[in-house]
């Protein structure tokens, strides 16, 4: 027991510093963000070469990595970007349909 308290506050002492608007805080802010960098970087990877298999830009990646700030949403467009006739309807029918999920988690 007393190990598992001990990890408990060595894991608390890095979010437990008061972060500055100070270059010491920007890098401690850093050194906390790094497992959700470490995530992200992973889903980008992915999107890339899904991204590049759809035959999209990377000027067409960019910006809807940009501007689409759901990232199931994106993956759905993705899916649907192929098509002949680009289907714009279906797939804002689509990413709303996807994002509708945010009103039950906020329910």
């Amino acid at each position: 027991m007393k190990v598992q308290k001990a990890n408990r506050s060595e894991n608390n002492s890095t979010a437990s510093e008061k972060m500055t608007f100070t270059l010491s805080g920007a890098l401690l802010g850093a050194k906390c963000t790094i497992p959700i960098a470490i995530s992200a970087f992973a889903i980008g990877i992915v999107f890339g070469v899904l991204a590049r298999q759809a035959k999209l830009s990377v000027v067409d990646a960019l910006l809807m990595s940009g501007l689409v700030y759901a990232g199931a949403s994106q993956f759905v467009a993705l899916s649907l970007w192929t098509a002949v006739p680009f289907p714009v309807t279906t797939i804002i029918l689509t990413t709303f349909i996807v994002n509708m999920r945010h009103l039950l988690m906020g329910a």
